[in-house]
């Protein structure tokens, strides 16, 4: 006979395992037929393994629920239920249904993150903030453009806020395109200047401008860049938003 708990052979006749000192007598011995190979974890360990298996199913479905709901802590749960889904494999060579479970939770988690910072940090109107621009051209010609919320606008040349400088109010809207990546949505924002200076001197014409505005979207890595055309001059900048 055989010690059920390490595999030792039992002597006919002992009470107690010479190896583990199990009782012998507690349903501890099995026969020559059902013999545990001593040092063998898949077959010593198959109740213990059989357990991870269930238990990767049951994170797999915590997983997936969490994915819906709060996704980002969805992710580091079902990389361990996965492990252990692996871990239940490799051990006792049967297939488990938490391995499957925990790799769907991966892409939901995943396109739920999208969703769900799309919602709470792409503004409502992404033009909206202070924009530090370079002339496509002549990257030493730079403008900065501040957009705010009350629909005033601030455009200056070179950083100048005191000389050269238009203050007015703007209209923007959003137009039916975007860039070829998805990365850009583009929005038409239209500049209507009140006070009009350059090199200090407050100008008597009227200023206007017409802009194409690629800008970034905040559930890519675009965030936070833009792309500006002057529709009126053809002058094209790249924009950085300024934090």
């Amino acid at each position: 006979m055989y010690c059920n708990n390490c595999g030792n052979k039992i002597k006919e006749g002992e009470k107690f395992c010479s190896q583990c000192g199990s009782k012998v007598n507690d349903g501890n011995s099995i026969g020559e037929e059902k013999k545990i190979e001593k040092g063998n974890p898949n077959i010593t360990n198959t109740g213990d393994n059989s357990k991870l298996g269930q238990i990767s199913k049951i994170i797999g479905i915590i997983a997936i629920v969490l994915a819906v709901v709060i996704n980002l802590l969805a992710l580091p749960i079902a990389i361990v239920g996965f492990i252990l889904g692996i871990i239940h494999e490799n051990k006792t060579h049967e297939k488990t249904l938490g391995i499957v479970l925990n790799a769907i939770a991966f892409p939901i988690a995943a396109i739920t993150s999208v969703i769900w910072f799309t919602i709470f940090f792409e503004p409502s109107n992404p033009v909206v903030g202070v924009w530090d621009c370079k002339g496509f051209l002549d990257s030493n010609y730079t403008v900065t453009m501040q957009l705010k919320k009350d629909k005033s606008f601030v455009w200056s040349k070179y950083g100048d806020m005191n000389n050269n400088y238009v203050n007015g109010t703007y209209t923007s809207s959003k137009l039916d395109k975007t860039n070829y990546s998805g990365e850009y949505s583009y929005y038409s924002v239209i500049l209507d200047g009140d006070e009009y200076v350059i090199d200090g001197i407050v100008q008597d014409e009227e200023y206007g401008s017409r802009y194409e505005m690629g800008v970034g979207l905040a559930s890519t890595g675009a965030y936070g860049n833009s792309v500006l055309y002057n529709l009126d001059t053809g002058n094209m900048y790249y924009c950085t938003l300024r934090q």
